[in-house]
């Protein structure tokens, strides 16, 4: 007989077991136990044999022979299971991994102890998490009997050398819930619970260590209590949680899988007299994953609640899961509402129960329960097939009982359903009398919709018609009609000024439809009439100077740069002086007009404008770098003058300024001015991109003389400077320099990045980390500079270093903090080439962090699963899908199809099946990486596939693929 016995064994239960099993003394018995234990406790006549946990291909196959789908199990469900009883229980129970029954898993686990172990477990958890015992216990400090038996056979404890700790920090995490369910909660038992799971800065240190090992504490406190229907309790949990009226991340995630049992104590919750305002939203999005049958009949039962926030919630759940006993209450609630903020959230609930149930619209409207305006209101908020069905079935009834003030909104509704059997109604309302000016928007939008050019016409020849109302239905039809548009336009911008005025105006509000070549005349055209000599306008050109300083097109610069040397721009110039505001920085939209004309035509008036502007506080020249195009010897001089902090005060101008000189190829004055400034003017990058003009050896020694300095500031620059001189000789002499000083520190790495990562640069920082006698002292000024320097490292120094580096996890997890992701892709694609020979302690940690799901390792470095898959590719299977579970990326549907392609198909299919808004992360992967034969069989059987869900999952797969 083979037995075995997992952690169910302690002094009192062992005779029970010696009679029961000596029952078959005829047959030899053999123990297995899960670790070593006092054989003298069984007996000696039987024979121990250690049985381990099991390992993940072992836990896959007794599931499989359960059926259940390991690989569908979250990560540490499966470390749990790893322990042969629990996986045993989680089995009997379901093999569903359903929040509700991995929790019976641990109830019925705690179960099995006796009502002594039960209260010492809870009595030493609960010490453990209020910070009276550090983790793991030392033995001595456990004196309990029961506890000591506990440890001695294994069950929920485990001696490791001389400490005492439980076997896994789920077990911690129940025993810490009962132990709170049963002592109660303090004020800072509630503060250190909203930590759980990670380390908290405002937690009082003895409690931060153990909060690492709890996770899952407030979830499975909460289900406790609302299990024993403790919901007064469990509402001050959530109170804790729900201070400032929202839910942080880490706490949907803890409170997502409890079930609608959780919707009591939310609803104590909102009660509460320091509940927020928003806190029905944070709890709304909270509830949208549990049952929806239980959600939906508890907001029915609970809307109109007197208290405002619970009718919010339930207000808000109708929305999701709309409901037709509903629809009277929510009517009630829209038009009681006193602010369009309370009405919106029951207004949105009942079209969502409208679009169901479209018949309860001409029903209240029959009854007389609803107005006209109020169903036209309702009918608006309808879409696609539900709003059109209410329309042709009750329009005949609204256009009968709307009143005149309603035509506006009826228009609307022509519109939004495209019905064109009104569409004679609504142009005999346009042109008889004097339209509304909604009516006027609402009515040229239905004709626009759906017979553009007779809404154009409409346009031209409405008598009174409104501006602004004009200017959107002009902005709208110019993107299905832009030539007669534009024609349009122009021959109204040629007539008289009075008359052209209005059409101006509307070209002024939606500058974008200047987009041809003879609007774009016709516009220069009428600033060239209104501008007299001096500078001055008339009304019509002032108006579209203005237009034109809002938005200038390709076709209205070509428009004006024809107009060089022509008396305009002599104009131009005039009314440029004297709309010039020398020491403001607000916008002044005429001058912004007349100045881009002048840009446009070139030649002396744009230079005259940058001096113009360089004489003042020079923003507007030197932004864009303006002055770089259109520079004469006197604004080169000028913006010198900026560079060296000589005129203005702004360190942006300083440098713009540098900017500009660097276009200019003006190298030397680039480095003399961020030596007079200092390191700050050379703070864009940009900078070592377009200053490519090698330095003189005078200016180079000026910058090497400033990077020795003992001054900071000095040495800051100087290092900088010598990054721009594009010389070989700098590059190795920051190399290997030493930089001490905070300051200077920072400015050492910042060159040294902008060396590495400009690709005019880069060739002169390789070559210097080419010689391998030279590359340690590299490799201790990149380590010493500072994180910032961490993916210099990582993408050129890594992929040629020594062994030891690779092997050294502190730097590893340095470069998960790297700035450059790119950087840090590449440097670890360097070190994928050296994977084997990463040393066994080095593979070891890599594994633990893979199993711990860290998103870094598993978008960036795929790598280190595909290591894992050589030594146990079922293992490197549950990582790859641990990792896609997380998070739907492309790169991690890639590492499922490189660990195993076979299952990584069928796997990844049903998941676009099931998860329509992973379809995306799925195709795009397919179309890069997953071209084969066996990939075309797979989609062509979802294509023709009985089931409308995965005929759909192919077209959008399909999709991707190009």
């Amino acid at each position: 007989m083979f037995v075995f016995v997992d952690g169910i064994v302690s002094d009192r239960e062992v005779p029970r077991i010696r009679e029961a099993f000596e029952l078959n003394a005829a047959c030899p018995i053999v123990v297995a136990l899960p670790q070593p234990r006092q054989p003298g406790a069984l007996g000696d006549d039987w024979a121990l044999v250690e049985a381990t946990d099991f390992t993940a291909r072992e836990l896959e196959s007794y599931l499989d022979r359960r059926g259940i789908d390991a690989a569908l199990l979250a990560r540490p469900t499966q470390e749990l299971l790893c322990r042969p009883l629990l996986a045993h229980m989680f089995a009997e129970t379901g093999g569903t991994e359903t929040p509700e029954q991995a929790r019976e898993v641990f109830l019925n686990y705690w179960a099995k102890l006796s009502v002594f172990e039960q209260g010492a477990l809870a009595d030493l958890a609960v010490r453990l998490f209020r910070g009276e015992l550090v983790y793991p216990i030392p033995a001595g400090k456990v004196e309990n009997r029961d506890l000591q038996s506990l440890a001695e056979a294994g069950r929920w404890l485990r001696l490791d050398g001389e400490r005492v700790q439980f076997l896994h920090d789920l077990l911690l995490t129940w025993a810490v819930a009962e132990g709170l369910r049963r002592s109660g909660l303090s004020e800072e038992d509630l503060e250190a619970l909203h930590g759980s799971g990670f380390v908290c800065k405002h937690v009082a240190e003895p409690r931060r260590e153990i909060l690492r090992h709890l996770g899952g504490l407030p979830a499975g406190l909460l289900w406790l209590l609302c299990r024993d229907r403790e919901f007064d309790d469990a509402a001050r949990i959530l109170a804790a949680f729900n201070a400032h009226g929202y839910l942080d991340r880490h706490t949907r995630d803890q409170l997502d899988g409890l079930g609608h049992g959780l919707l009591p104590a939310i609803e104590r919750r909102l009660r509460m007299e320091d509940a927020k305002g928003n806190a029905p939203v944070a709890f709304g999005e909270l509830v949208e994953s549990y049952d929806d049958d239980e959600v939906g009949r508890w907001a029915v039962e609970v809307l109109g609640h007197p208290h405002p926030l619970v009718d919010e919630l339930a207000a808000r759940v109708l929305i999701r899961l709309p409901a037709s006993q509903a629809m009277d209450a929510l009517w009630s609630r829209v038009i009681q509402a006193e602010t369009s903020n309370q009405r919106q959230t029951p207004r949105e609930a009942l079209l969502a129960a409208v679009a169901l149930w479209p018949t309860w619209l001409g029903e209240r409207l029959d009854e007389g329960a609803l107005t006209a305006r109020q169903a036209i209101s309702l009918l608006s908020g309808l879409k696609d097939e539900p709003g059109e069905w209410v329309w042709r079935h009750i329009k005949l009834r609204l256009f009968v009982a709307a009143e005149t003030s309603d035509q506006g909104v009826l228009a609307r509704a022509v519109a939004t359903f495209r019905d064109r059997e009104e569409l004679d109604r609504i142009e005999g309302w346009l042109i008889g009398g004097q339209p509304s000016r909604l009516l006027m928007l609402q009515g040229l939008r239905a004709l626009m919709v759906m017979d553009p050019p007779q809404a154009l016409q409409r346009v031209e020849h409405l008598a009174g018609l409104d501006r602004g109302v004009g200017a959107r239905i002009l902005s709208m039809l110019a993107m299905d009609l832009p030539g007669p548009v534009e024609e349009l336009l122009a021959r109204k911008l040629a007539a008289s000024e009075e008359a052209a005025l209005d059409w101006a105006i509307m070209v002024s509000s939606v500058p974008e439809v200047i987009e041809s070549a003879g609007l774009a005349e016709a516009i220069v055209d009428a600033i060239d009439r209104g501008l007299s000599v001096e500078g001055h306008e008339d009304r019509l050109a002032s108006v579209l100077i203005r237009a034109v300083g809002s938005v200038c097109t390709w076709p209205l610069l070509d428009a004006a740069a024809r107009r060089k040397g022509t008396p305009l721009e002599e104009k131009l110039w005039k009314m440029a002086q004297k709309e010039h505001r020398p020491n403001t920085t607000a916008a002044n939209p005429s001058y912004e007009g007349v100045r881009a004309l002048l840009l446009a035509i070139g030649g002396v008036g744009a230079s005259r404008v940058m001096e113009l502007e360089l004489g003042g506080r020079g923003w507007n020249a030197l932004r864009g770098g303006d002055a770089a195009a259109f520079s004469s010897e006197a604004v080169v001089q000028l913006v010198r003058e900026f560079a060296l902090g000589r005129r203005g005060a702004e360190s942006h101008l300083f440098q713009d300024a540098a900017m500009v000189l660097a276009r200019l190829g003006r190298a030397d004055d680039v480095i003399d001015a961020l030596l007079a400034v200092g390191p700050d003017l050379a703070g864009d990058p940009l900078l070592f991109e377009l200053l490519t003009t090698p330095v003189s050896d005078a200016a180079y020694a000026h910058a090497l003389e400033a990077a020795r300095s003992t001054d900071e500031k000095s040495a800051s620059a100087g290092r900088i400077a010598l990054a721009l001189s594009r010389r070989p000789e700098a590059v190795r002499w920051l190399l290997a320099a030493p930089a001490e000083a905070q300051r200077v520190r920072w400015c050492h790495a910042y060159a040294l990045r902008q060396l590495a990562q400009v690709d005019e640069l880069r060739g002169l920082f390789i070559d210097a980390l080419g010689d391998p006698a030279f590359q340690p002292r590299a490799v201790d000024a990149l380590w010493n500079a500072g994180p910032d320097a961490d993916d210099v490292l990582a993408r050129h120094l890594l992929p040629t270093l020594d062994r030891h580096v690779v092997d050294d996890l502190e730097f590893l997890r340095r470069l998960q903090h790297a700035v450059d992701g790119v950087a840090r892709d590449s440097g670890w694609s360097g070190a994928q080439q050296r994977g084997h020979d990463l040393g066994p302690e080095t593979l070891t940690d890599l594994r633990r962090e893979v199993r711990r799901g860290h998103t870094f390792f598993a978008d960036q470095h795929g790598w280190l699963v595909h290591r894992l898959a050589r030594d146990d590719r079922s293992e490197a299977w549950r990582a790859a899908c641990a990792f896609f579970e997380e998070k739907a990326s492309p790169r991690r549907v890639r590492l499922l199809l490189d660990v195993d392609r076979e299952q990584a198909l069928d796997f990844l299919l049903g998941q676009a099946v099931r998860h329509p808004e992973r379809c995306e992360a799925i195709g795009i992967a397919f179309d890069r990486h997953g071209e084969g034969t066996d990939l075309d069989r797979a989609l062509q059987a979802l294509a023709v596939h009985s089931d409308a869900h995965h005929r759909r999952a192919a077209v959008r797969l399909v999709g991707w693929r190009t």
